[in-house]
């Protein structure tokens, strides 16, 4: 992805690779012609050649954009560079990749940091919390070329910088299993505790939880070493 100051653009990269490919950060030139894309206009090779790619000079990344959740659920914003502040609602791990759930205002969109990353470096305190997120606006779109989701690529860790978690914050309710299944208990949207025995601990996936009230299980990628008969 490249950015003139005004808008970005994907630039392809044949299988076979090109001679010269930049980091991220780097000043280019670029010469090739406009291509389809399989959602929005690309450039591209001639044939099945890599665009010629110059690199010019180095430096830091442009200032981003700042966007609300609204302008981030637009499809024209494909391939620009920008930030937006969010919820974060779940922290994943896909195949070494970090995936960070989040919601801003209307619009649901997940940010993507490509590993391989280990484990134990993922930030999994940043589920429920708000955060500024920086990064590409991607795109995932159906065979007829219309987006069907926002998501955003990030450079780093960096790049999902948290704000203060605890203002204004308090602790979620403590709640029985059993209270979860209730027309007047808690919904979707609600965060809440629950306390139990681990029973079955599957790593990288979740774990079987024996609270009062019933059996749960509690999802989650984070590492825990939750051993059975142990209290969580």
């Amino acid at each position: 992805f490249i950015h003139d100051g005004e808008a970005g653009v994907f630039v392809e990269q044949p299988l076979r690779g090109g001679g010269t490919w930049p980091r991220t950060g780097d000043r280019v030139l670029v010469k090739g012609f406009t291509g389809r894309g399989l959602f929005a206009p690309v450039i591209k090779g001639e044939g099945d050649a890599a665009p010629q790619i110059d690199i010019t000079g180095g430096g830091s990344l442009p200032e981003p954009r700042s966007v609300d959740g609204k302008e981030l659920g637009t499809p024209s914003l494909d391939c620009d560079w920008v930030t937006v502040e969010a919820q974060v609602r779940e922290v994943l791990m896909n195949d070494g990749d970090v995936v960070f759930e989040c919601q801003a205002g209307p619009c649901e969109f997940h940010a993507l940091l490509e590993g391989p990353l280990p484990p134990e470096s993922v930030p999994w305190d940043l589920a429920e919390s708000r955060v500024v997120i920086r990064g590409v606006a991607a795109t995932i779109f159906n065979a007829g070329r219309q987006m069907t989701r926002r998501f955003l690529r990030v450079n780093s860790l960096d790049d999902v910088r948290p704000l203060d978690r605890d203002a204004g914050k308090s602790a979620p309710s403590l709640v029985r299993a059993d209270e979860l299944f209730r027309v007047n208990g808690a919904g979707p949207q609600d965060l809440v505790r629950v306390r139990g025995v681990a029973m079955l601990s599957l790593p990288g996936r979740g774990l079987f939880l024996r609270p009062d009230g019933g059996g749960l299980w509690v999802q989650t990628a984070q590492p825990l070493d939750a051993r059975p008969g142990g209290m969580i």
